[in-house]
């Protein structure tokens, strides 16, 4: 189990004296299971971060967010998406969805175009989050191995009416 809080005069609207906690939580096995082949293979590791925890580092290393607005991350990968939302530093939503930018399972003709499936299940989150914490995100990054994922930002940006940016090394 991992977590994160804010100090409390960086918890937005929260009442004096109050923090913002968020905490994530990954099965012991399924983290052995998953990194076993890396130990194989002789790499020492010192710690191992979900998805949306990688996510929520990236965002607190970005130099441009506004204090006290929400981004929300989206990492495509082949197999996987991960989203986290996050607030200050702190992680207020994490997902990992099921599906990725490769779906061998379906003939690329039959294909949902990418940006469709992302901004269904992006606008689900966004309203979720809205829903129960009255918070809105303020802009959306891209980052991942999807080989078109630059072309996304435009169709997934008009569909959320959200900024989407892509998170790359021009960022620094």
């Amino acid at each position: 189990v991992s977590g994160a809080c804010a100090p409390a005069s960086e918890a937005g609207d929260l009442g004096a004296g109050m923090r913002e906690v968020a905490f994530v939580a990954a099965s012991v096995a399924d983290i052995r299971r998953k990194v076993q082949p890396l130990i194989d293979a002789g790499f020492s590791l010192e710690s191992v971060l979900t998805p949306a925890l990688a996510l929520a580092s990236l965002a607190r290393l970005r130099r441009h967010t506004i204090p006290g607005t929400a981004v929300a991350l989206l990492s495509i990968g082949a197999a996987t998406t991960a989203l986290a939302i996050v607030r200050d530093g702190v992680l207020l939503l994490a997902r990992e969805i099921p599906w990725g930018h490769r779906r061998p399972d379906v003939r690329p003709a039959d294909r949902e175009p990418l940006f469709e499936r992302l901004a269904s299940e992006l606008q689900r989150s966004l309203t979720f989050l809205e829903r129960f914490t009255r918070c809105r995100v303020a802009q959306v990054a891209l980052c991942g191995d999807a080989p078109e994922l630059r072309s996304l930002t435009a169709p997934l940006g008009d569909r959320i009416g959200i900024d989407v940016e892509i998170l790359d090394s021009l960022d620094g």
